[in-house]
């Protein structure tokens, strides 16, 4: 397999792994300070707190929204619309929503329902072109849930080689139309952006309009909505925002990608307010009745009995007991999250024009907040060699998963399998936090005395774990010369078409493959680097005159030689 299937990740819009090589921010800062550009008068001072606590000065810019029965509580802009010309962000900005918009696609979906044009126990392929033959067996309402099991089109390699031009259907579903199906219809979960663009072609070939002229006429102006656009690349959309992506120790331009590849799954422009407008227009049932709506937000159950936590193009998740109807999205340079908690009347939201921070966590502490019961705020303490027998070493959960936790560069992480590790941090009470998460860790003794690992998240209690071994690696990084550190620069060659460029930037050093994003790498020893996440090491190779001549990537078992071409 080559590596940059399997190191490199995929690009997704939600609920997919981040590359591998991402910066891990930091949120925690020891004085936080106002980057608030511009807000709204009635603006709790407490919240305003939270989102600049919680957000990393990283992050160029975001926009925080938070109304509770109709008042605003919320409406915050911090940072930056543009780097390039030092804009500041404004709360009426627009995004583009990524994900979010899989609501908007599963309602156009219902409101043909409403009108007796298709069912969702109705074959998906009765209504799909010839170039896309699914599986008889798949409806329309496995596709609205994530259980059709049609292969993510966004996880493969092919769908890069044309993600920047126009899309005809044609060309997306030669990707994967003909490939195989991950599991039988409707017996379990795996998210898939191939769903929802073939639910664009099922709302086209059922209504006779373009996807984006009836979101237009039958969503957007059918409930007053003049905040949110079908995202189309030839336009120009009011208060547009610039998206970025972590580069070295900064950032550079988000890649394009043309809206048209992602139909459906999310291709739509719009403020936070218009959101909330969004929200509102079902509320009051102006674009579906009630029936229809609640169905959308109900959690739907495979085959086998499980909980997806998926409705029709929303999440249902809860917030300190609290239920929640929520989505997030992430297009390049964009990451958006929605939560709404109907039983109080809550609606929240957050914009960043970054995918280095996901705004899932400061919209999940605002909730908390306004409901009355908020996360506490951690009072952290420095890391002690007790602590490190406290808590090292790997840990195997009830369902088998490992979970490693050791220190590197003298902090404590943690490595779930073969993913990115993730910084914790200690606090005076004896829990380990992730950082921007309001996930943490604590040991607990068991019945029989043994001590157990206990993941904790926004939903209470996830896991527990056995520690299965005493020890676990500890990665303590080395200063490199600047000799050192230009002999190790350059471009590495993996393939034809893929290779890796080792760059300086600020005296650190940071790997880029062919057009994915940079992350940083730590020296272990002047040739034996590692990724700041530990997914993957390399090994530089020098010939009889000390010259580099290749590097071996070390990731997952595998050894795959990469040779130095300049």
């Amino acid at each position: 397999m080559k590596l940059y299937k399997t190191w490199l990740g995929a690009f997704g819009f939600l609920g997919l792994s981040l590359l591998a090589l991402k910066l891990i921010a930091v949120s925690h800062t020891a004085e936080i300070q106002n980057r608030t550009q511009q807000v709204h008068q009635s603006a709790r001072p407490e919240l305003l707190h939270i989102v600049e606590a919680s957000i990393p000065e990283s992050v160029p810019g975001a926009i925080v929204y938070a109304v509770k029965d109709g008042e605003v509580l919320l409406h915050s802009a911090l940072g930056y619309a543009s780097l390039e010309l030092a804009v500041p962000m404004q709360i009426n900005h627009s995004f583009q929503i990524g994900s979010v918009a899989k609501q908007f696609t599963a309602v156009a979906i219902l409101q043909l329902v409403e009108q007796g044009k298709l069912t969702l126990h109705d074959p998906a392929a009765h209504y799909l072109p010839d170039s896309c033959a699914v599986p008889t067996d798949i409806t329309v309402e496995h596709l609205l849930t994530h259980t059709s099991g049609i292969v993510n089109y966004l996880e493969l390699p092919a769908w890069r080689e044309q993600a920047r031009l126009p899309a005809q259907s044609s060309e997306i579903h030669a990707l994967y139309c003909q490939l195989p199906t991950r599991f039988p219809a409707g017996a379990a979960w795996d998210y898939s952006n191939s769903g929802y663009f073939l639910l664009a072609d099922i709302v086209q070939q059922v209504s006779g309009q373009s996807f984006n002229a009836y979101i237009q006429e039958h969503l957007l102006d059918a409930a007053g909505l003049d905040a949110i656009w079908p995202h189309e690349a030839s336009r120009i959309y009011p208060g547009y925002v610039n998206g970025y992506i972590a580069h070295g120790a900064g950032h550079r331009p988000a890649d394009f990608y043309d809206p048209s590849q992602v139909l459906g799954a999310g291709s739509l422009i719009g403020t936070v307010e218009g959101l909330y407008q969004w929200h509102l227009a079902l509320q009051r049932g102006d674009l579906l009745n009630t029936a229809q709506l609640k169905a959308a937000q109900t959690d739907y159950v495979t085959t086998s009995g499980r909980s997806t936590g998926y409705g029709y193009g929303w999440e249902l998740k809860q917030v300190q007991g609290f239920a929640t109807v929520e989505h997030g999205g992430y297009f390049p340079g964009y990451f958006t999250s929605v939560l709404t908690v109907p039983d109080e009347n809550l609606f929240v939201a957050a914009f960043v024009n970054s995918r280095s921070y996901d705004p899932i966590d400061v919209t999940t502490r605002l909730a908390a907040a306004i409901l009355g019961q908020p996360f506490p705020e951690p009072h952290y303490v420095a890391v002690t060699d007790a602590m490190v027998d406290h808590w090292q070493g790997v840990w195997v959960d009830e369902s088998g998963v490992q979970r490693r936790i050791g220190l590197r560069n003298g902090e404590f992480y943690i490595q779930r399998g073969h993913g990115s590790a993730f910084r914790l941090l200690p606090d005076r009470s004896g829990y380990l936090h992730y950082t921007d998460s309001v996930s943490y860790l604590a040991l607990e003794t068991d019945a029989a005395g043994e001590q157990q690992l206990v993941l904790y998240s926004r939903a209470g209690e996830q896991s527990r774990s056995e520690r299965i071994h005493a020890e676990a690696p500890h990665y303590h990084e080395v200063t490199l010369s600047d000799e050192q550190q230009a002999a190790l620069s350059g471009y590495y060659q993996l393939a034809p078409e893929f290779g890796f460029e080792l760059f300086i930037d600020k005296d650190q050093l940071y790997l880029q493959g062919t057009g994915q994003n940079a992350g940083r790498l730590m020296a272990l020893k002047p040739l034996h680097l590692i990724s700041e996440d530990l997914i993957a090491e390399f090994e530089f190779k020098t010939d009889e005159n000390g010259v580099i001549t290749h590097m071996v990537i070390h990731q997952a078992g595998q050894e795959i030689p990469a040779t130095k071409v300049n």
